[in-house]
């Protein structure tokens, strides 16, 4: 968790606060951290960390998509900014899914 406050701060993004997401409460069974982040400006970001060897698909897009909908409904807030950071490629048309749907995709080894 660390390495990915750093990794905002060279970005110049300052946290208020950051705090993990337990998925197992919610029934998903992902390998991902998700993190739910409050910015010094008062806006919500949904972060969505994994670390894999393989792409990410299409179906994986739309299973992040699915887990932010969910978290939406859960917090009782929507989230202003929602990110994908992986070390893995990202297929083509899963990033133009993302993109489309107002993700920002970093890619980055942490």
């Amino acid at each position: 968790m660390k390495n990915l406050i750093d990794f905002f701060q060279k970005k110049g993004l300052i946290f208020k606060k950051f705090e993990p997401v337990d998925l197992k409460k919610y029934g998903i069974r992902k390998r991902v951290s998700v993190f739910n982040a409050l910015t010094v400006d008062n806006k919500y970001m949904l972060i969505i960390f994994t670390s894999r060897k393989s792409r990410v698909l299409v179906k994986d897009a739309q299973s992040y998509e699915e887990v932010s909908e969910l978290l939406s409904k859960s917090f009782s807030h929507g989230f202003k900014k929602k990110i994908l950071i992986t070390d893995a490629p990202v297929c083509a048309k899963a990033q133009s899914l993302l993109k489309s749907i107002n993700w920002r995709i970093e890619i980055a080894s942490l």
